[in-house]
């Protein structure tokens, strides 16, 4: 069983449809979870059935800012849900597994004030401490140096009210597989900054009933976020698949200018021209010779190899 969480700064964007797909064709989430949707319960239903899931529950966004979506399969059971701008709870009963598990998914202010004070809630709020607990999302901190990269130096007093939560709750990081930083700012040189601000904390309950619990980085593509899934079991999550520059493209007439088109727009900047080549090869691919869910496999998986290798 999967989980995965992904901001995907806005659901009704063109291009999210196909690469939300690709995760649930690819990963197989029982429940997936959705950051700053930007949409209302019209578009989450909407697109619940056309990712092939059979139950939600929706946060609605104020003024066009946050929202969640959670979606789930029929195979597990919801047992009570509650929510708050920021968050939701939701205590689920998993086929063969007792007891129930919470499952909390946040995405916390990106103002420090408003974010302490959401660390300092829950830690004043906690459930039964023999509660099985998973906690997913974008938290909107760094613990560690290591979790950063470019812009200001990490300073330890910005996380206190976090890691202090962490500590009453019994919560730890479970870490991660795949490319250290789960968002990007996207700017050029010395302003690029690349940090870990989505995560997955669990505590001892629920280590107990799933202790072989892992967490993936997926590609980032479409948001400035990557999604992240959480497998339960021992479940396989595909790795990189080596990109391979087809032969045939370059005997077309129109791949020399398509090349150097997206080469060119992003000023000769080698990690923009990659990016920009990685992401537009799929439609020139399909439109030209139509293997479109090889190539989509085969692109993916090379942005993941080469977004862990140029960090």
């Amino acid at each position: 069983m999967k989980v995965c969480v992904w901001n995907v700064r806005g659901a009704s964007r063109d291009g999210f449809i196909p690469t939300a797909w690709n995760i649930i064709e690819s990963q197989h989430p029982s429940i997936f979870i959705l950051l700053e949707t930007k949409s209302d319960d019209y578009r989450a239903k909407e697109v619940m059935m056309q990712l092939h899931f059979t139950q939600f529950k929706v946060i609605s966004p104020t003024d066009k800012r946050g929202g969640i979506w959670l979606f789930w399969k029929n195979s597990i059971d919801l047992v009570l849900f509650s929510e708050d701008v920021n968050q939701f709870h939701v205590l689920f009963h998993f086929e063969n597994v007792r007891p129930e598990v919470l499952i909390t998914g946040l995405h916390a202010p990106s103002v420090p004030g408003p974010r302490h004070a959401l660390w300092r809630n829950m830690a004043d709020n906690l459930p039964p401490p023999d509660t099985p607990w998973l906690m997913v999302g974008d938290m909107n901190e760094v613990t560690s140096q290591s979790e950063k990269m470019g812009g200001r130096p990490f300073r330890s007093g910005k996380c206190k009210d976090l890691r202090n939560f962490m500590d009453a709750a019994g919560l730890v990081d479970l870490g991660y597989h795949g490319n250290p930083y789960t968002w990007t700012n996207a700017r050029d040189g010395a302003g690029l900054i690349r940090e870990r601000l989505d995560r997955a904390l669990a505590n001892s309950p629920w280590l107990d009933i799933f202790p072989h619990t892992q967490v993936h980085h997926l590609p980032r593509t479409h948001s400035d976020h990557c999604p992240i899934i959480v497998s339960l079991h021992h479940d396989v999550v595909e790795g990189p698949f080596p990109f391979r520059c087809k032969e045939v493209w370059m005997e077309h007439p129109q791949f020399k200018d398509f090349f150097l088109h997206n080469w060119s727009a992003c000023e000769f900047d080698f990690i923009k021209g990659r990016d920009s080549f990685l992401k537009n090869i799929v439609g020139w691919n399909s439109n030209v010779f139509g293997n479109l869910r090889l190539q989509k496999k085969t692109v993916i998986g090379a942005y993941q190899r080469y977004s862990i290798g140029f960090i």
